[in-house]
């Protein structure tokens, strides 16, 4: 075991012809709470889905606590882009939560009492016991969000990856979730994230990446996250970069 909790070498990743991540590189230790930032079409999502198998990578190393993809996967928890996923879907919130728990129960086996009262207490935590019987396309984009981060939380994973978990939420489901993040990274989660917000960096995460097809700078959030590294990953815009000048100059921290 090398102690950190992922570590990346060469990685490549192509849709046909076009590349989306070049020669990757970076390791990531235990216990810490990562965003990854960039321009749309940088391949912060593809990143995501590539260390879990989802899309498959041209070349490169990827290890997970140590291990292989395999060998680890029902320690790995997941929560996609909002947009992604079919509402529509005929479920209600317990029915969601309760997928949490199918990756150790394995196959041929259903939810039982224990399941269902660790479901309970996640919605609980992210409070949405209220809803457990209400269908998922009934819920606020908040709420949906709210009973994915139980989903995962039920999952008892070491590694959590987030696409875009802040995305098109109201400011109390952030702000509350954001509070689950730092539970998480006291307990000893490692969390990776996409996330668009710069403002909110310094705030909620320990490490920053910055990445645009390739990677541009990566590591603690105090040292990384800077006017110049911004520039660099989301070119010359002026009024990106009079809102980073501020955001850089302020280090002060919510959390």
């Amino acid at each position: 075991m090398s102690g950190y909790a992922i570590e990346v070498k060469e990685l490549s990743v192509s849709y046909g012809k076009t590349p989306v991540l070049w020669d990757i590189h970076f390791s990531i230790p235990s216990g810490v709470r990562v965003c990854i930032v960039g321009p749309n079409g940088a391949g912060k999502s593809s990143l995501l889905k590539t260390l879990l198998g989802i899309v498959p990578s041209l070349s490169g190393e990827i290890k997970l606590l140590g291990n292989s993809l395999k060998e680890v996967k029902s320690k790995m928890a997941y929560i996609p882009q909002r947009s992604s996923i079919d509402w529509d879907f005929p479920a209600t919130v317990l029915d969601v939560v309760l997928m949490g728990t199918y990756g150790r129960l394995g196959f041929f086996k259903w939810p039982g009492k224990a399941e269902k009262e660790a479901a309970f207490a996640a919605l609980e935590k992210v409070g949405m016991a209220a809803f457990c019987n209400r269908q998922i396309s009934e819920l606020s984009g908040g709420q949906q969000q709210r009973v994915f981060f139980a989903r995962a939380l039920v999952h008892e994973a070491e590694l959590y990856f987030m696409d875009e978990p802040f995305a098109g939420i109201d400011l109390a489901t952030e702000k509350a979730l954001a509070a689950l993040l730092n539970e998480l990274k006291e307990e000893g989660k490692t969390l990776l994230i996409t996330h668009h917000d710069l403002s909110t960096v310094r705030d909620y995460y320990d490490w920053v990446m910055f990445l645009n097809t390739c990677l541009i700078a990566y590591g603690p959030t105090e040292k990384v996250f800077t006017l110049e590294n911004i520039q660099r990953a989301y070119g010359q815009s002026a009024h990106l970069l009079t809102q980073a000048k501020k955001l850089t100059e302020n280090r002060t921290s919510g959390f």
